[in-house]
């Protein structure tokens, strides 16, 4: 492994997953994001954080809302975090990656590629 690669594996993280709600789908992702709104503000783990945008679109997965801010963290390095929130029929897709701003845009390409080849079915 060269040193490209492990600092890669270190400093991009990728979280998925699929949330069942037996309430309103809309509602349930609406709650998830305040949630996630709030800690970036208050928690301390995140320093200096830019205003959350806020945007809405389409790809492999289906239509998603999708909240991405800047943060300073470990040695003031900064980072992007973008969390995409896809609505299912009875849950909901949540997706965060989390990057260094200094990452090339081939690899930037890279990780979302794997978004891409992701699909959720139901257990029926």
């Amino acid at each position: 492994m060269n040193k490209e690669e492990h600092t890669l594996e270190t400093e991009t993280y990728f979280l998925l997953s699929a949330v069942h709600t037996k309430k309103n789908v809309k509602k349930a992702i609406i709650k998830q994001m305040r949630k996630m709104e709030y800690y970036a503000k208050h928690d301390g783990s995140y320093k200096s954080v830019s205003k959350i945008e806020d945007s809405e679109g389409t790809d492999a997965q289906g239509s998603f809302i999708k909240k991405s801010f800047f943060f300073s963290q470990k040695k003031k390095k900064r980072y992007t975090k973008d969390s995409s929130y896809y609505r299912l029929e009875v849950k909901y897709l949540f997706c965060r990656i989390v990057y260094p701003v200094s990452l090339s845009k081939p690899k930037q390409n890279e990780i979302s590629e794997i978004l891409k080849t992701i699909k959720v079915k139901d257990r029926n």
